[in-house]
């Protein structure tokens, strides 16, 4: 009897096990649809007032905010009686390839797709798949609906994430042409011509939704009816007896719309005019900007993603601005079908703006800081820290390889002077001033713009000193001073060539010389005078500069050296003449 207690109380615990694993199973199922990306197959516009006149175009576009998708594909059905397909076009699709070519049947009602999205995918709002341009055949409600459908994501599995597909509605309305006024009838109203000052083209959108419309009202007219609506066939019915030639409408809804206008003389009502104005007051869809490399990069020239649809006017264009720049202007096709390349942009923060209008003026904004990177900057290996004026100015580094390198100079408060050389295939760039710097103190500092145009952060700023030249430095006064040296010299030579030649006269002719020696030694005491005298001047101009400026280093030695050449002059010639003397006294 326990045996069987036993296998029972198993079988229990086996059955509950088995329960709580497919209540995990089916937890778990329900929670992976939960979590899976959802992706919209639908048309655009997804409804509207045609007559049967005008041609259809409806776009099939598909969005996946959450995954990327590699695949789309579907059956379009419509009614042949209501409508018929003439072409399709491929132009701005996100389709890369087609695994089954688009094609129509008019006699099916049918227009079948299949395709790839290339690596890596698509992912996002609004990725166009095809164009399809319709023509109405008969008045009615013509609607078109996605069957067949999926939607796969790019991830290796081919996982289905459509959760939903919108097809369109259209309500087909029969041309009517106002007949003109019968030649037979001479009293009848000449034909009106409605305008509008509000919404002067049917064929524009617009987003005000008060219209006004004008008409003239011949003299035979005694009254109006006016009426409006959605359908082309509608009629008018508001009665203004007597006849108006103004009438105004207020907070008037979305869509194609019609004004309806008749008249009547003596004769009765005549034929009924229209008028067709649009309305869309709904601005495009929200969007995003996307950059490919990311909202940081060294890339000077990001690329832009911006796409998004219109559910009734349909897109127009885009507005791009970035920072403090103007806006400009890019056409609805080119951003469904090409990334937009913006910059390039120096480095830094710059804000990416983006207007998206629809064909009524309405638009949706979307903003994005993007940071450009610096590259590295320029290696300034050798420069002169202070140079003559008379010296040409050299600066050496090292950066990337055929890179432009923009050397900066600054001389005190003035302005910097920009000057541009290029790197060799090593990166190696030298600067060789094209004209001598002027005196006075500089900074120095450089950057580099690489191929692709982006640019690196300036370097540090170098000090620069530029003296004049030593001898042009030393100005009139130095100038002196040196012809003094030269004279100072020149009169030396002399008067050593002068003693030594007296002192030799002296020894030959003792005796009868002793006048002529006395008359000599005055002479050469005289010249030294004068000389010393001179170069004293001279010492003495400098000692004046000295208390209007502080003297350079050049000038201080040539003070030094004059007052110790005219020492050694004067040490000289006094053990010449004390010679001269000791000669002349002997016998």
């Amino acid at each position: 009897m326990s045996d069987i207690v036993k296998k029972q109380h198993n079988t229990c615990i086996f059955l509950k096990f088995l329960e709580g694993a497919i209540l995990l199973s089916t937890f778990y199922f329900l929670l992976s649809g939960t979590f899976a990306s959802a992706a919209t197959l639908y048309l655009s516009p997804p409804s509207g007032n045609y007559l049967t006149n005008q041609d259809i175009p409806v776009v099939v576009y598909v969005t996946s905010s959450e995954q990327a998708i590699n695949a789309v594909s579907g059956s379009i059905s419509f009614r042949t009686n209501r409508l018929e397909a003439i072409s399709i076009s491929k132009t701005g699709s996100s389709i890369g390839l087609w695994i089954q070519e688009p094609n129509f049947s008019n006699e099916t009602g049918s227009i079948n797709f299949e395709g790839i999205i290339l690596n890596p995918g698509f992912q996002g709002i609004g990725g166009k798949v095809l164009t399809i341009t319709f023509r109405p055949k008969a008045a009615g409600e013509a609607r078109l609906s996605i069957a067949n459908a999926s939607i796969l994501a790019n991830d290796g599995q081919g996982t289905n994430v459509l959760t939903t597909v919108e097809g369109s509605v259209f309500q087909l309305n029969s041309y009517i042409q106002s007949s003109p006024r019968p030649t037979t009838q001479p009293e009848q109203p000449q034909q009106s011509v409605i305008r509008s000052s509000t919404h002067p083209n049917p064929e524009k959108w617009y987003s005000n939704q008060n219209p006004v419309f004008l008409w003239d009202v011949p003299e035979a007219a005694t009254a109006v009816r006016v009426g409006y609506g959605k359908s082309a066939s509608v009629e008018p019915t508001k009665l203004y007896d007597p006849a108006i030639g103004e009438y105004g409408l207020e907070n008037i809804n979305e869509g194609i719309w019609y004004l309806v206008l008749q008249m009547r003389t003596a004769n009765g009502w005549g034929p009924v005019y229209r008028f067709k104005f649009r309305i869309d007051v709904t601005p495009p869809r929200p969007f995003k900007i996307k950059f490919v490399d990311g909202p940081e990069t060294r890339n000077p020239r990001p690329v832009a993603l911006f796409d998004t649809t219109d559910a009734l006017s349909g897109i127009d264009f885009y507005k791009v601005k970035v920072g403090d720049s103007d806006f400009k202007n890019v056409s609805a096709e080119l951003a469904k079908s090409n990334p937009h390349t913006l910059g390039p942009y120096p480095p830094g923060t710059h804000t990416v703006l983006v207007q998206a209008f629809d064909l009524a003026g309405n638009y949706t904004t979307d903003s994005l800081d993007l940071t450009i990177l610096p590259i590295d900057t320029p290696v300034i290996i050798e420069y002169p820290r202070s140079l003559d004026a008379t010296d040409f100015f050299v600066v050496r580094g090292n950066t990337y390889p055929d890179a432009l390198v923009t050397i900066f100079l600054q001389r005190g408060l003035e302005g910097p002077h920009s000057f541009v050389i290029s790197s060799n295939d090593s990166g190696a760039f030298t600067f060789i001033a094209d004209d001598h710097l002027k005196e006075g103190v500089y900074k120095m500092w450089a950057k580099v713009t690489d191929k692709r145009g982006a640019q690196s952060l300036p370097t540090e700023k170098y000090s620069v000193i530029v003296e004049q030249n030593k001898f042009v430095q030393l100005g009139t006064s130095a100038a002196s001073v040196i012809v003094m040296l030269i004279i100072f010299g020149i009169l030396l030579t002399i008067l050593v060539v002068v003693s030594l030649y007296i002192r030799k006269r002296i020894t030959v002719f003792r005796k009868g010389m002793q006048k002529e020696i006395l008359e000599a030694e005055q002479g050469v005491h005289r010249a030294f005078d004068f000389l010393r005298g001179t170069v004293r001047d001279q010492i003495g101009l400098l000692s004046v500069t000295k208390t209007k400026r502080e003297l350079t280093r050049e000038e201080g030695k040539v003070i030094e050296q004059l007052e110790d050449n005219l020492d050694q002059a004067e040490r000289f010639l006094k053990k010449e003449i004390e010679d001269i003397e000791k000669i002349s006294k002997v016998r």
